[in-house]
């Protein structure tokens, strides 16, 4: 009995050494080794560069571009009369209530006593308008090219009455409205934006700009020169620098309140980069004065901005070892190059993810991203392995899992 229970005593140490050995040999066969943290070779910093913007010398301004928003302000930007600036955001509040797509007139206008009535107040008043009749049909495109190429103030009201019921309606939307925007100093008593009462700040009407550009309807129709309408017949833009300094866009205004002011955009290409630059200049001593100290404006912010190339495909970002000897390198997966305003500070910050074996190369394993200290604008481009990460030799395995 004494050897069988001696016999039994080594078979179960054996079988346990036997068990043991494997459960290690497994685990060490898939156990993931994760390599040494990476190196940071690169990383990128521009601080903010000095402006030097050909502001008017009166009145106030302001300056932005699409998708960076308000970049600049001049003057104490507080609210003053819009004129017919105003009608911008009307143009957006309808196509909000009645949206149109591009090629597509939309559901058509019938005219009635109220409409004639606002064309009379208008014209009695030296307002701009359009010819109108009881009964005639126009097309609610045709209508919006009435009130944004000739600046119709009576069309403003025909629409605003079309779209919300009446004026009261509209302006109760059009405030909120605004304040969506992130208008919010902005305040409208009108439609037309011929009443003193209807006030903004430049800061505002950029912010307004930019949104009617992103609107496609109201793009293509402040680009155009003329265009046909009923009645009327031909209509013209009083924006005569629609193709001056890139110009394509967007709305003049002046009334007894604000004799000058002009929302504009332009169309520009700094290196290999296009961008929309958008501005307004309010209070000006006349409209005309307003429009061609655009220019100069447009033209310095244009050079205000630069291309900044900040990586290329092949740069090495980061570099790592792995605890078994490996060597590589983290490298962005394409080029990046973007647009920088000069008052704007540039930095760049690595995410990188643990680095497990094994990786091939190509692997996508962080990111690399470049921000404005301003607006907190950001652009990332994919981290990627250069060189594959390989598995650890089986005798360094089990001589390092001890």
């Amino acid at each position: 009995m004494a050897a069988k229970h001696k016999r039994s005593k080594r078979w179960f140490i054996v079988s346990l050494v036997v068990l043991l050995g494997a459960s290690f040999s497994a685990f060490v066969l898939t156990e993931p080794f994760a390599s040494a943290q990476p190196k940071t070779t690169f990383l990128y910093a521009r601080p903010a560069q000095a402006l030097a913007l050909s502001w008017p010398s009166y009145g106030e301004a302001a300056i932005g571009a699409s998708g960076d928003g308000v970049l600049a302000t001049h003057g104490s930007d507080t609210p003053l009369p819009t004129a017919s600036v105003a009608k911008v955001l009307t143009a957006l509040a309808i196509l909000k209530q009645a949206p149109l797509t591009l090629n597509s007139s939309g559901p058509i206008i019938t005219l009635t006593q109220a409409d004639i009535d606002s064309y009379n107040k208008y014209l009695a008043e030296n307002g701009s308008v359009v010819k109108v009749v009881v009964g005639e049909q126009i097309s609610e495109y045709q209508a919006l090219e009435a009130m944004l190429m000739p600046s119709a103030n009576n069309m403003a009201e025909t629409l605003a009455r079309w779209a919300f019921g009446s004026i009261a309606d509209y302006n109760t939307y059009a405030n909120n409205y605004a304040l969506q925007l992130g208008m919010t100093n902005t305040i409208i008593t009108d439609p037309s934006g011929f009443l003193g009462s209807t006030v903004s700040t430049p800061h505002d009407l950029v912010v307004l700009g930019e949104a009617a550009l992103d609107n496609p309807i109201i793009a293509q129709i402040v680009a155009k020169t003329s265009a046909t309408i009923p009645v009327q017949g031909t209509i013209a833009n009083v924006n005569v620098l629609l193709g001056h300094e890139g110009i394509v866009g967007i709305k003049t205004g002046n009334n007894d309140q604000d004799q000058g002011c002009f929302l504009f955009a332009s169309r520009q290409t700094i290196g290999s980069q296009p961008v929309t630059v958008v501005g307004v200049i309010m209070n000006g001593p006349n409209l005309g004065t307003a429009m061609w100290d655009a220019l100069p404006l447009i033209s310095s912010t244009a050079a205000s901005f630069h291309d900044l190339n900040i990586v290329n495909t092949g740069t090495s970002i980061a570099t790592y070892t792995t605890a078994w000897g490996d060597q590589g390198s983290i490298v962005p997966q394409n080029n990046l190059s973007i647009l920088a305003w000069n008052s704007v500070a540039i930095t760049t910050s690595l995410s990188l993810n643990k680095l497990t074996a094994p990786l091939s190369a190509g692997s996508n394993v962080g990111t690399l991203t470049v921000s404005n200290t301003t607006s907190n604008a950001s652009y990332r481009v994919p981290l990627i392995l250069r060189n594959a990460i390989k598995e650890p030799s089986l005798f360094w395995k089990f001589t390092h899992s001890l």
